[in-house]
């Protein structure tokens, strides 16, 4: 009889701690900060991918349609999120930028004072640019857009 009361016992504390929501990621967490563009930031994502980008820049409008393509197979999986870092002169022009690509895609502004401790981020020295990040905001890797679609290469 001993034995059966442990085996329950065993099964409830399992069962609760199945329960219990995970503890929201390093980088969504700082995201809390800072003032969002667009959209809200996927706490359980195992991958971050900052996109520095502005409605200004030609290469970055190319590089959009692709980016929206991949980022719905992003947003259907779960364990990737793209933060579009803005650029633009200010965060309406931002928000007109991603809004235009009728998403909800997180966007933030680069001008934002609590953008620089998202954890892995750094200012761009020319856009379009990326950086990918761990949930902790490890870098892995850096460069051009293509990382985005490159996406399932990065999570586990």
């Amino acid at each position: 009889m001993a034995i059966i009361g442990l085996c329950c016992v065993a099964f409830a504390t399992t069962s609760v701690a199945d329960e219990l929501p995970a503890a929201p990621s390093a980088v969504a967490a700082a995201a809390e900060n800072v003032t969002m563009l667009n959209g809200q930031v996927n706490p359980n994502a195992q991958v971050y991918f900052y996109l520095h980008s502005a409605s200004w820049c030609g290469p970055c409008r190319m590089a959009m349609p692709g980016i929206m393509e991949t980022y719905k197979e992003i947003l259907a999986d779960g364990r990737a999120e793209v933060i579009l870092v803005n650029y633009d002169h200010s965060p309406a022009e931002g928000q007109a930028y991603i809004k235009s690509y009728v998403t909800a895609m997180p966007a933030v502004h680069y001008a934002d004072p609590n953008v620089a401790a998202l954890p892995g981020y750094k200012n761009a020295v020319g856009v379009p640019y990326v950086i990918v990040v761990d949930a902790q905001g490890n870098v892995l890797d850096k460069g051009a857009p293509e990382r985005i679609q490159q996406w399932k290469k990065y999570v586990k």
